[in-house]
């Protein structure tokens, strides 16, 4: 009776053992668990930059379907902001997530596409607007243009050289589409300059509020705003895109 009652005992002990080394397992992991949970840091920048992704990749899929060089450039440079935008949301959101290279790559590709959406806009402009040697001149010098600011932002990552980068669009957008509108041109659908044209305004009020850090509150900040008036902006120049002949 003793022998199987010590027997019985160490069993017992034993099954107290593994259960205790099972939970101090668990709760290993559990904390591991928390650990890895990944801290947006800027949750409101992030959600504006998608959705502004999800709008212009939208827009740019419709201007696509279009089928006209003119859209197709146009429609080009949306689906390019739409990147932007998924890859801007991702390094101001993801951070403390991704290592320094990645974080690199990632902010570095957003405003190399911010600049292939200006060039590409431009170039459906001037397909849509121009003829001949001007035309030709006018793409060959935004080419020229771009491969210049990709290899600046190759060594500056600031995001105000993604502005010095599509400041020249918005002002060449504003010169031809003023032309366009006061022009003699009747194969023209002058709609569309005005679409164009207000789409400058509101660009200029989004530089604006980037390069000034205007933001309604701490959890509403400069960049926040800057994407809800884009979003209004890209609004417009899918209206005017979607009017291109």
């Amino acid at each position: 009776m003793d022998v199987q009652h010590s027997m019985g005992k160490r069993r017992k002990n034993k099954h107290k053992a593994i259960l205790k080394e099972v939970v101090k397992i668990l709760s290993v992991r559990k904390k591991e668990g928390r650990m890895k949970m990944v801290k947006i840091t800027e949750p409101t920048t992030a959600i504006t930059d998608y959705i502004l992704g999800m709008l212009t990749a939208y827009w740019g899929i419709r201007l696509l379907q279009q089928q006209t060089p003119a859209t197709v450039f146009w429609g080009i440079g949306f689906i390019s902001l739409a990147i932007a935008s998924f890859l801007g949301g991702t390094a101001h959101g993801f951070k403390p997530a991704l290592s320094k290279v990645t974080h690199a790559i990632i902010w570095r590709t957003t405003l190399a596409t911010i600049g292939v959406t200006s060039a590409t806009m431009v170039i459906g402009l001037t397909i849509a607007r121009m003829t001949g040697i001007l035309q030709t001149a006018i793409i060959a010098a935004t080419s020229v243009l771009l491969v210049g600011y990709l290899i600046l932002i190759s060594f500056k990552d600031e995001f105000f050289y993604a502005i010095i980068g599509y400041t020249p669009s918005i002002i060449f957008v504003l010169i031809v589409e003023i032309m366009t509108l006061f022009g003699n041109n009747p194969s023209i659908e002058k709609t569309s300059a005005v679409w164009n044209l207000t789409a400058v305004i509101v660009s200029v009020i989004s530089t604006t509020i980037q390069a000034k850090k205007i933001g309604i509150s701490k959890n509403f900040n400069h960049n926040d705003l800057f994407h809800i008036v884009q979003m209004i902006g890209m609004y417009c120049f899918f209206r005017a895109g979607m009017l291109f002949s």
